[in-house]
């Protein structure tokens, strides 16, 4: 992915000339880029929000018109994930006790055997969305499918009641965590496994767990992304 650069015009203002430059400075310290990135917030005229994240580049360095008590500016921010997100995930947990469905994914099922898939989960984004899978034990082997794209992942290891295990797929993550300790050599590479993300529409997904009983669970989360705010 190329970066995206966003030019945001600016008129900082302040009541006097110290005023102007002490907004100024409190700017400067909030944009500073080894705070790291922070997130441009954009809100619709229906109240959707759209979100990115972007790191500070240029615009406070003395350019613009200035008067005694304000100037214009130009702030460049560049955004290494190019695509806007909504900041509302779409997600839900699946167990054993309540089989469920969340618009439009058809029911999910978790029982001792496992966690039996071969249902749409739906991506309204426009470009490719980045599951965050988090299972809770007891269970063996986790397998996650996107039999659209043909992708797959499993986690090779036997989880107790008290484990958790988190697979962020996001490219600015990437992580596998089991009790929040990094865990990602469980990654069975026989199968090729990858961190496969959801492509815009419909994914036929297959999720399989054995050993679950009462009190294991799969979690699914995902934000849509999109092209423009």
């Amino acid at each position: 992915m190329h970066p995206r650069r966003i030019n945001l015009p600016l008129y900082i203002s302040g009541t006097s000339r110290l005023d102007f430059l002490a907004n100024l400075k409190t700017l400067e310290n909030r944009l500073f880029p080894k705070k790291g990135q922070g997130v441009l917030r954009v809100i619709r005229e229906t109240g959707e929000i759209r979100d990115i994240p972007a790191l500070y580049e240029r615009g406070l360095d003395g350019e613009g018109n200035r008067n005694p008590s304000g100037h214009w500016t130009v702030l460049s921010l560049v955004c290494y994930d190019p695509y806007f997100f909504d900041p509302v995930a779409v997600e839900q947990t699946f167990d054993p006790d309540e089989p469920q469905s969340f618009f439009p994914i058809l029911p999910l099922r978790l029982s001792g055997s496992g966690i039996m898939g071969g249902v749409e989960v739906f991506n309204p984004g426009e470009v490719e969305a980045f599951p965050i899978w988090t299972v809770t034990g007891p269970g063996v082997n986790p397998l996650f499918v996107n039999q659209t794209t043909g992708r797959q992942l499993r986690i090779l290891s036997p989880l107790t009641s008290e484990d958790v295990l988190v697979v962020d797929t996001r490219p600015q993550k990437r992580t596998v965590t089991l009790n929040g300790v990094d865990a990602f050599p469980l990654l069975d590479r026989s199968i090729t496994s990858s961190l496969w993300s959801l492509v815009p529409g419909y994914n036929v997904v297959q999720v399989l767990m054995s050993g679950a009983i009462e009190g294991s669970s799969i979690h699914l989360s995902f934000n849509a992304r999109y092209g423009r705010a």
